[in-house]
């Protein structure tokens, strides 16, 4: 397992290797604080996924991929939620998930996300709880490709899209 650790998180740069595992210690944090974790993306699904399988994060509770979204959602009201991303380039994917939820009445939600591209966000859409990356567009770049290659050293398929217990 600790060469498979090792491979995986050499896919990343190296000022970036921390705050992955930092990212993975915080992960398994809100699914011992919320209800429901929702990741948002296939990617950041995965990263997840990858995050657990190699014991970097540990889930206690329902994750789930934001493909729920496009369902029911009654299940979700009265349930403590947790959106998480990889990143948030403008904000809008994770405005529009405020939204939807917002419009059935499901209010108890927080944002998180790995990193924040420190050009493009636009603050008035949405403002999702630190600590997170503030880079800039190259290096959104560069972390979403990383995450990618990381993803690719745990056999899987990337088109994940599964519910965890």
């Amino acid at each position: 397992m600790k060469i498979q650790v090792e491979t995986f998180l050499n896919q990343f740069d190296s000022n970036f290797r921390n705050e992955i595992v930092e990212f993975a210690k915080r992960i398994t944090k809100y699914t011992e604080e919320y209800d429901v974790v929702i990741f948002l993306a296939r990617k950041a699904v995965c990263l997840a996924d990858c995050l657990n399988e190699l014991e970097l994060s540990n889930f206690n509770c329902l994750v789930t991929s934001s493909r729920v979204l496009d369902m029911n959602l009654t299940w979700l009201k009265n349930k403590k939620i947790a959106i998480i991303d990889d990143t948030l380039i403008s904000g809008t994917s994770l405005y529009q998930i405020k939204q939807t939820l917002s419009e059935n009445d499901i209010t108890d939600v927080d944002f998180y996300v790995l990193a924040v591209d420190n050009e493009w966000w636009c603050k008035d859409l949405i403002s999702p709880k630190t600590p997170y990356l503030f880079i800039d567009p190259s290096q959104v770049s560069l972390i979403c490709s990383n995450i990618v290659d990381a993803i690719a050293t745990v056999p899987r398929p990337y088109s994940i899209d599964r519910a965890f217990l």
